[in-house]
């Protein structure tokens, strides 16, 4: 009876299935953390690049609407503490006149918080793109 009893007893168990589950669980988390992250970055990089071409449709010639929204693409990226790859770049084709196409874009870098669960993710950039008509 003794002996029945002793292979039937269940103690530890519980913590041989935490143990097995723990991983996964840790994954799926770490890969939620840094997909919530990615999707701010690019959400940012697009709410400067949006507004940077806003600002450009509107400024007068006089004023230097390329340099006007390629600052208002900085300004954001820092209020967001993103730097990008290299500079904005804000064009007007064929020129800055009534209905010609402003185009934004902005390029930045994407880096994991836990490179060494997720190697896979690393660094990566993300690139943002606005057109709108020039005003």
């Amino acid at each position: 009876m003794k002996l029945r009893h002793r292979f039937l007893n269940a103690k530890g168990t519980s913590i041989l299935e935490f143990l097995v589950v723990f991983p996964f669980l840790m994954f799926i988390f770490l890969v939620g953390i840094e997909l919530a992250r990615a999707w701010m970055t690019a959400s940012a990089a697009q709410n400067a690049v949006r507004e940077g071409a806003r600002v450009a449709v509107v400024t007068p010639i006089a004023n230097d609407p390329i340099t006007t929204g390629t600052n208002r693409i900085n300004d954001l990226l820092l209020l967001s503490s993103l730097t990008p790859v290299a500079g904005p770049t804000v064009s007007c084709t064929p020129s800055c006149v009534p209905n010609a196409q402003v185009s934004a874009s902005v390029t930045v870098p994407f880096q994991t918080l836990f490179p060494l669960f997720l190697p896979q993710i690393g660094t990566f950039n993300i690139r943002q793109t606005a057109t709108m008509r020039y005003e």
